[in-house]
């Protein structure tokens, strides 16, 4: 085999091997977004108890995956639901959504979840004055 054949042949292969680890080099960025849906006196103490527990655990309200797509989204899943089971105990007196979003790939989310109020909610009384 000449110089030539070899060298075309393994420009070949490199292109080869790194066409096939095309996604495992692309970096994901994503947006941690936490709303307030219905509020308490503390709501706004109460978001920032949820929003830095996902700050911490996912490195910022903005953040970069490396490596192939679907790995990535899994493991900001897999961060995100050991947070929520963490929160999942509190009692909160207001509702909050949080939803992780992937801007790389469109903006859809890939995490959401509402920790809802844990009020207690009574009947309104009837017109006896009994509570129902």
């Amino acid at each position: 085999m000449n110089k030539i054949s070899l060298l075309f042949c393994l420009m070949l292969l490199a292109l080869g091997l790194s066409s096939c680890n095309k996604d495992s080099d692309e970096s994901w960025t994503y947006l941690l977004e936490v709303k307030t849906e219905s509020g308490a006196t503390n709501a706004d103490a109460e978001k920032k108890i949820i929003t830095e527990a996902f700050e911490k655990a996912l490195g910022g309200e903005k953040f970069v995956k490396e490596g192939d797509l679907n790995i990535s989204d899994l493991t900001v899943i897999n961060t995100c639901q050991a947070v929520q089971d963490r929160l999942d105990s509190n009692k909160w007196n207001g509702s909050y959504t949080v939803s992780v979003y992937n801007l790389t790939s469109g903006g859809m989310p890939v995490y959401r979840h509402t920790f809802a109020s844990q009020l207690e909610i009574k009947p309104e009384p009837d017109d006896n004055g009994d509570e129902e």
